[in-house]
């Protein structure tokens, strides 16, 4: 009876022990697998399946294969080989699929268990998801890269320094830590005379102002912004100074020598044009009085300009008058040589010798010469003429052109045109085949 008991008694302790294995077993922080020679499932804990998404039946008698990245299938054949030389593996990852279709990165550490024979049974495994250990060191590799390509790429020059106090904690120097090409560039200074050097045994003759800056940056933690002229390097600089750690300060810092003379000349270019405003205002007052003088001669000569355009029309008056008075003595003149000379002389001719009529002939032809300009077209539309039109028609007669003309009467060769129209009007003149030169010269 003490013997069914004890035994009784071995049996309940196995059994509690396996419970507690399985719940070790299944309630494990990171997930359990066990492969067989072929990398096929033989068991999973419930830590492995959550991890994944899938139930125990929907893994085991699966390949390992089948879970993971397609990319990663020959890596898992290659660890898979080397797993069963040496015995063990670490660290080993992989890609993994869950059931989801979503992508996990795992890390995997295990053994081989061996039978009695020393013969391969199966793997012992543990896998640990690290996907946000993964992405975070991506994310620190890239942020890394793009730090490098920016610090050696920029255009403005860049340097980390850490300060260097006495004993009791007062600034006296900074270390020059880290400097990148563009520095060098804008400076002449090169990183292997400065890169872990002080910067008053570098640069000999460096100012105290640099020190008292970026020293306050460096205990406060409050950046600066400032521009101030290098006496060592004669250069000017434009500087952000910012604490990038304890007692350590970074400066991002361009060169603006050349901006800075830039204002020093447009300053004194300023200068030199405010003094010439001054002259120009002096000249301006002079111009500016000129101008009245100017405008008061200018109304007197147009005061001057309606008399003697009233003058003009008296006289162009007083022209009509003795043009008209000229005609209606011509017409006076011809037709009493009509009326009263010429009756003699016709009835003269038959009463006198054939000898002395040709005197009669030429008397008559000698009074036809002398009327005959009395009835010229041009004779009789005199008085219709303005005294320019008179002008026109002498340069005419005379063989100027319109552009000739134009330039003794200082008009445009459009008024000349138009005056030659009238010419031609107030002569009657209405077909084009009559040649007003012509006409005025046998005139």
């Amino acid at each position: 009876m003490t013997e069914i008991t004890l035994a009784e008694e071995t049996i309940e302790s196995l059994r509690q022990d396996a419970e507690k294995y399985k719940l070790f077993f299944e309630d494990a922080p990171l997930g359990y697998q066990t492969l067989d020679e072929k990398g096929n499932f033989i068991e999973v804990n419930e830590t492995w399946c959550k991890l994944l998404g899938y139930d125990k039946k929907e893994v085991i008698g699966r390949n390992f294969s089948e879970f993971i990245h397609p990319e990663f299938k020959s890596h898992f054949e290659n660890c898979l080989d080397q797993f069963k030389r040496l015995g063990y593996i670490l660290g080993t990852e992989f890609e993994m699929i869950k059931k989801d279709k979503s992508v996990i990165i795992i890390s995997a550490n295990g053994k081989i268990a061996q039978n009695d024979d020393g013969s391969f049974r199966q793997t012992h495994c543990i896998l640990k998801d690290i996907t946000k250990q993964k992405h975070a060191e991506e994310a620190f590799r890239k942020s890394e890269n793009e730090y490098q390509q920016l610090f050696h790429s920029m255009t403005n020059g860049f340097a980390v320094h850490e300060l260097v106090c006495d004993e009791s904690g007062n600034p006296i120097d900074y270390k020059f830590l880290q400097i990148n090409p563009a520095f060098e560039k804008l400076t002449g200074l090169r990183a292997v005379d400065l890169i872990g050097k002080k910067a008053y045994e570098s640069l000999p003759g460096l100012e105290d102002f640099w020190l008292e800056k970026y020293s306050r940056v460096a205990l406060t933690g409050e950046p600066v912004h400032f521009e101030n002229y290098s006496i060592s390097l004669d250069k000017f600089f434009d500087v952000t100074a910012y604490s990038s750690a304890k007692n350590q300060f970074a400066c991002i810092f361009s060169n603006v020598t050349s901006r800075k003379k830039t204002e020093e000349e447009l300053k004194i270019a300023y200068e030199q044009l405010v003094m010439e405003q001054v002259e120009l205002r002096k000249k301006n007052k002079t111009i500016k009085k000129a101008e009245i003088d100017l405008r008061s001669a200018y109304e007197k000569l147009i005061t001057e300009q309606v008399a003697l355009r009233t003058k003009n029309i008296a006289l162009k008056e007083v022209l009509g008058q003795i043009e008209s008075k000229k005609r209606q003595l011509q017409i006076q003149i011809q037709n009493n040589v009509e009326r009263i000379i010429k009756p003699i002389l016709r009835n003269l001719e038959p009463k006198i010798d054939l000898s002395d009529k040709q005197y009669v002939k030429l008397l008559e032809n000698s009074l036809d010469d002398v009327t005959k300009p009395f009835t010229n077209r041009f004779e009789i539309n005199y008085s219709k003429f303005s005294p320019r039109e008179l002008e026109v028609c002498n340069m005419i007669k005379n063989g100027m052109s319109s552009k000739d003309i134009a330039s003794a009467l200082n008009t445009s060769v459009y008024t000349v045109h138009n005056q030659r129209r009238s010419i031609r009007k107030k002569l009657e003149i209405n077909d084009n085949k009559t040649n007003l030169l012509t006409l005025l010269q046998s005139n």
